[in-house]
């Protein structure tokens, strides 16, 4: 008896891709921000919208960190 190909499937390795280091780390607390400003719950039914709703949320994320960044420079500037 031969061995059927499903059985001679090797899964994925779970290593992360280690050229940067803590990439995983960084990635992960990343996604837990992301969660904790806008909710861990999606509001769209088809999953291309919840693919479109998850995109947004990170690119208005990267604006709030940007906005945030730019007003810590400018208080620091200031004095304010």
């Amino acid at each position: 008896m031969g061995r059927s190909s499903a059985a001679s499937i090797q899964p994925a390795p779970r290593r992360f891709p280690g050229d940067v280091p803590n990439a995983r780390s960084n990635a992960e607390s990343t996604l837990s921000s992301i969660k904790r400003v806008f909710g861990d719950t999606l509001g769209s039914k088809t999953r291309a919208a919840q693919v479109y709703e998850r995109l947004l949320r990170v690119i208005a994320y990267n604006i709030v960190c940007v906005v945030d960044s730019i007003f810590r420079v400018w208080r620091r500037c200031t004095g304010v």
